[in-house]
Formats: C-alpha cells, sequence, structure tokens
C-alpha cells in the first residue's frame, strides 16, 4: 500500500473534506429528484421498465426501501419539497443523518448542525421516539395533578432545575463559580454550559414531557417534543433560573455536593468528571463516519455481477443526555488523588462520602484557578471550606471507631 501523502494544513484538510460532504449530500437530493421524474414523467417509456421501481433495481440495483428513503430526503429537503437543490441549512449532513432526521420534527431539525454526529443525532431522535410513544390519556393520567395545576416556575426555570438534576458536573461548575451569573454578559455562565455555539440539553419536565434545550451565543431555545412548540428563552432568563436553583443559604462552608442535596432531596449520586483536550471539535467519531459510508447505498450496474453488501457494524450508543459540547476550556490537570477512605470505616452515608471526596476534588481545581488569579483571600476561603470537610470525615471516622 503506498504512502498517503497529504502537503495541505489542517483548516485546509477539513474544510475540503466538508466541501466533499457537502456535495454527496446535494447528490441525495438529486438522487431523489431523478427519481421522481422516473415516476412523475414518461421518461421511462420505451424502456422496457413497468415503473421507476423496477427501474432503479434493475439498473442500479436499489431496493424499494433504498428508493423511497431517496425520494423522501428530497420531499423533505430540498428547495421546495421538488427540486434537484438540498436546502442550505441542511448541507454538510450527509445521507446516514439527513436519513435520521426524515421523521423528526422540523421545529426540531432547524437547531441541528452539521458537526452533531449521527450518534448524537440518534440520541435526539430517540428521545422524541420515546415522547410520541405516550399516549395523550396516559401522558394526562402520569401528569394529571401538574397539568391542572400548572406550576408557578416558567418553562426555563423548570427546564434549568432539571437540567441542574440530571447534569452533576452543570451544578457543581457553576455553584464552584457562583460568581458567574453575575460577570458581565454571562460569559463565565456561557463557557460553563455552552463551550461551543450551538450546545444541546435533553431533559425531562414533569407535566411537560421530554425538552431540547439548544443554546446559542444571542438567544437559547426550549422545544417541548410532546407539543412541538418552541420557546424562545434569553441569556438573562437563564442565569435568573440557576440563581432560583442554586440557593445560597449563607453558609460559606457548603459545598456543590449539599446544595445539590438540599436542592433536590437526595443524596448527592456519584458521577464521573470528564476532561477534554483543549479545543477539542467533537464532530465525526471514526466509527460514526464508517457507518455513515457503510450506510451509503451502491448503485450497482446492470451488467456487473451482485456482491453482498458490507456487513454493517451496529453503532455504538453514547449517554442520553446531554450532547456533548464542541469544545472546552483549557483542562486543568487532575489533582493528586484523595486518599482514599472506605465507606466501612465512616460513619457517614456511603453517598454523602463520595460527595465530600468530590466536593474536595472540585475544590483542588478551584483553588488552581484561584492561584492562576491572584485571588489569594478566595484561596484562604475554599481552603477554610475544604479544611471543614476534612474535619467533618475525620470526625465521622472518629465517631465510627469509637
Amino acid at each position: 500500500m503506498e504512502e498517503i501523502i497529504y502537503r495541505n494544513g489542517y483548516q485546509e484538510y477539513r474544510q475540503e473534506l466538508r466541501t466533499e460532504l457537502e456535495k454527496t449530500s446535494e447528490g441525495f437530493v438529486r438522487i431523489g429528484y431523478l427519481l421522481k421524474v422516473a415516476r412523475d414523467t414518461d421518461i421511462l417509456k420505451g424502456s422496457g421498465y413497468k415503473d421507476y421501481l423496477e427501474f432503479a433495481q434493475g439498473e442500479y440495483g436499489l431496493d424499494k426501501s433504498q428508493v423511497s428513503r431517496f425520494v423522501r430526503i428530497n420531499d423533505r429537503f430540498s428547495e421546495g419539497g421538488s427540486s434537484d437543490r438540498l436546502l442550505e441549512q441542511y448541507k454538510g449532513f450527509g445521507y446516514a443523518k439527513l436519513s435520521i432526521m426524515l421523521t423528526m420534527p422540523e421545529v426540531i431539525t432547524e437547531e441541528l448542525t452539521p458537526d452533531l454526529t449521527k450518534s448524537e443525532i440518534s440520541e435526539i431522535k430517540e428521545q422524541i421516539d420515546e415522547e410520541k410513544a405516550i399516549s395523550d390519556i396516559e401522558h394526562f393520567t402520569k401528569n394529571a395533578a401538574e397539568i391542572l395545576n400548572p406550576p408557578a416556575e416558567s418553562l426555563v426555570a423548570q427546564t434549568i432545575r432539571e437540567i441542574g438534576c440530571d447534569y452533576l458536573n452543570i451544578y457543581v461548575s457553576i455553584f464552584n463559580d457562583y460568581e458567574c451569573i453575575a460577570a458581565p454578559g454571562h460569559i463565565r455562565i456561557k463557557n460553563i454550559m455552552m463551550p461551543s455555539a450551538p450546545t444541546i440539553y435533553k431533559t425531562r419536565v414533569k407535566g411537560r414531557g421530554n425538552v431540547i434545550l439548544v443554546l446559542k451565543d444571542d438567544e437559547a431555545s426550549i422545544t417541548e417534543v410532546r407539543t412541538e412548540e418552541k420557546t424562545i428563552v434569553t441569556w438573562d432568563e437563564i442565569v435568573d433560573a440557576w440563581t432560583k436553583v442554586i440557593k445560597e443559604t449563607g453558609d460559606p462552608y457548603e459545598t456543590a455536593q449539599e446544595s445539590w442535596s438540599r436542592t433536590y432531596g437526595e443524596p448527592f449520586p456519584e458521577y464521573e468528571q470528564e476532561e477534554t483536550p483543549e479545543n477539542t471539535i467533537n464532530t465525526q467519531s471514526e466509527e460514526d463516519s464508517e457507518e455513515e459510508a457503510e450506510e451509503e447505498p451502491k448503485a450497482e450496474p446492470k451488467e456487473e455481477s451482485k456482491q453482498k453488501p458490507k456487513q454493517r457494524q451496529q453503532a455504538s450508543k453514547g449517554k442520553v443526555a446531554p450532547v456533548q459540547p464542541k469544545k472546552v476550556n483549557t483542562p486543568r490537570e487532575k489533582p493528586a488523588p484523595i486518599e482514599e477512605i472506605s465507606a466501612e470505616s465512616s460513619s457517614l452515608d456511603p453517598n454523602v462520602l463520595r460527595g465530600y471526596k468530590a466536593g474536595l476534588s472540585n475544590d483542588i481545581h478551584t483553588v488552581e484557578r484561584l492561584l492562576n488569579e491572584n485571588q489569594y483571600k478566595a484561596i484562604k476561603t475554599k481552603l477554610e471550606s475544604m479544611l471543614t470537610t476534612v474535619n467533618r470525615i475525620i470526625e465521622s471516622q472518629e465517631v465510627k471507631d469509637e
């Protein structure tokens, strides 16, 4: 095998590949258009084929389901619904992604971007399908109290509350950098929730069902999957919602884990913090790319011998939510591991103990940041808070020993 030599830089390579993907997407739409020509005109007259399905199968080896998908892609994503030109907002998605998006509501697909992987789009579709599978009667029965007596909280407040419950890393990050809420232009809270635009979160609001929050630089939107209603919200509303979720108690030693437990009325669960290299673009994974390439129908010339299609690997499924941000800030180095403390040696509830340990790890990150910013008074306060947490753990061990 010859060695691949590519002399352009990354940006040129990335743009070149994107251009080819856009050409491929245009090709899918044009294929659908040409198949519709065969279906809706007399172009096949005298060809010997009785209809466009027989023609597509005989000439190109396309079965009925492939032909139907090409036609539906043209119906849904072409200009005017019957042209050979792809709508501008759907350029760069590719055949596999557009196939998934075929049955998704337009109010949601118009928020998606080509940078999302096939797996991420599939996760969004799964949430839509999950909601649509619940009948209106079943939905009313399960949520009668909230439907008949709607909560006073706004939709954005309810959504942010559920995001804080579901996505522990977001809650902990905002709590540990609480002053980010008052930062001019909300730049710091944006960096936490939206390292790159757009960023998509998925959660479930009681009484409303599944909702999708899409964050952008200037505004955000919340789409209720059941009703397909979209609500435009501002960053001011998002920040206001967080201030109501993370209520200050006046206790300077309260940890993020204690705050979460107080807010949601349950022990802080165990979770893993994700660390991503600086400015990583989470575009299609290698697996996604291979799947998409394999799923593109290959036309088989009439005169060539038929071959069995290549076996496709099943897509791996990632976490249901949220769709991961495309970029993150420069990660801090992982702190040295905190000395192992077994749950058996402590009188604390194991979940609370894990929460304390996770809180200490987060506090170490915060101290590193404050040190870089020369905020020594804040460092002193944070270290005192950490010492209090450590003392609580030690005291619980001593009580256990007694």
